[in-house]
């Protein structure tokens, strides 16, 4: 038989993480590069930076994704079709004013 981890536990006792990882990119000691820590045995400070390297890397999920629709819908008010150069297309928009 299988033992349960403390972070299996947890998830299944608290709705809303079982989105939890099972380990985090925390800050090497020499401040120069990361290492892999299980989640569970990470510190509050551990866990505080790793909210802020998810936040950097959602925060750029979405500007990418506001980029990318805005590409399509340039492109698409500009009569692109589905098999044409979308960035083509989006050059032959007209001019926001």
């Amino acid at each position: 038989m299988f033992a349960t981890s403390k972070l299996n536990n947890l998830r299944k006792r608290h709705y809303g993480l079982d989105g939890l990882p099972s380990s985090i990119c925390v800050l090497a000691p020499d401040q120069l590069a990361s290492s892999v820590r299980p989640l569970e045995v990470a510190t509050l400070d551990e866990v505080a930076f790793a909210i802020v390297k998810a936040e950097q890397a959602y925060n750029a999920a979405g500007d990418r994704l506001f980029a990318l629709r805005r590409l399509y819908n340039l492109a698409r008010e500009a009569g692109g079709i589905g098999s044409g150069c979308a960035v083509d297309a989006a050059i032959n928009a007209r001019s926001e004013r």
